[in-house]
């Protein structure tokens, strides 16, 4: 990912901090996240070449990181921990437990892949390493998925254009190449296209628009949409027949090109209805 892709991510957020009201806080806090990624990512070296089992494993129709480790090297990933640590504890007003993630099995080794397994595979016990800190798990979630893109990305960088471009069929909801939830929506084009967003390594990739990506239901009468506030730009596509939702933003009622990652942090008031409603986001 390269660094005018986290310029342009910086100066979006600032366009909406003009436009919107966030919590106090919300916009630095994320401007500065980014900006630990982008060090981080700047470190782990030039984009990695098309690996032939990755590409195999796609034409199978598998992941494309199936039976592949995510190389994270401890001089890495451990100042990247660190700052965002700090970053986390500026607008808390209370210590991150960082420690507590540096104490996990498998901290010892010099490659951290053995978290971003256990995180994935839902084997680490968020809510113990919340416990005591004044954090809850979602916050500790948040923190580590924020950790591990820089190296997600790294992975997927090979991949990407040719999944856009559909060089490789991939007509699932989940990530071609992490296999990570959607994470956002993109309709784009004259014609409204509609592309998926993974927030862990930042792949994008073609999908039916009227379909639910976490369950693949394809039943449009099940299928239904809100927004608020009178923005027609930016909406919550929800599944009723999973209890899930998607945010996804329309780039002809927006009238620019968007960044996904960018969409999904100006629009936590979709998310506060959303969970109003019970609706859960498996991203």
């Amino acid at each position: 990912m390269s660094a005018s892709f986290y310029q342009r991510c910086r100066a979006e957020l600032q366009r909406y901090e003009a436009e919107k009201a966030f919590p106090e806080g919300y916009t630095g806090l994320n401007k500065e996240i980014m900006e630990i990624q982008e060090s981080a990512r700047e470190q782990l070296g030039p984009t990695l070449r098309l690996s032939e089992a990755a590409l195999n494993n796609l034409k199978e129709g598998q992941i494309a990181l199936t039976g592949q480790s995510v190389p994270i090297p401890v001089s890495v990933f451990r100042p990247a921990a660190l700052k965002l640590a700090a970053a986390f504890s500026r607008v808390a007003g209370q210590p991150f437990p960082v420690e507590k993630i540096f104490a996990l099995p498998g901290s010892s080794s010099d490659d951290w892949h053995t978290l971003a397994e256990d995180l994935l595979a839902g084997r680490l016990d968020l809510a113990e390493l919340a416990e005591g800190s004044g954090y809850n798990a979602e916050t500790i979630a948040y923190f580590l998925h924020s950790l591990l893109v820089p190296f997600y990305e790294h992975q997927s960088e090979p991949y990407r254009q040719m999944l856009m471009d559909k060089e490789i069929a991939w007509n699932r909801g989940f990530c071609p190449v992490c296999g990570s939830p959607a994470r956002y929506g993109v309709y784009y084009g004259e014609k409204g296209f509609r592309k998926l967003y993974c927030g862990l390594c930042r792949t994008e990739w073609p999908f039916p628009r009227h379909m639910c990506p976490h369950c693949e239901n394809p039943e449009m009468a099940s299928i239904r949409s809100f927004t608020i506030g009178g923005d027609q730009a930016h909406a919550a596509e929800v599944c009723d027949h999973c209890q899930s939702y998607l945010k996804a933003t329309d780039e002809r009622q927006l009238r620019r090109e968007c960044i996904a990652a960018v969409e999904d942090l100006a629009t936590p008031g979709i998310d506060l209805t959303a969970a109003g409603q019970g609706l859960s986001r498996p991203a």
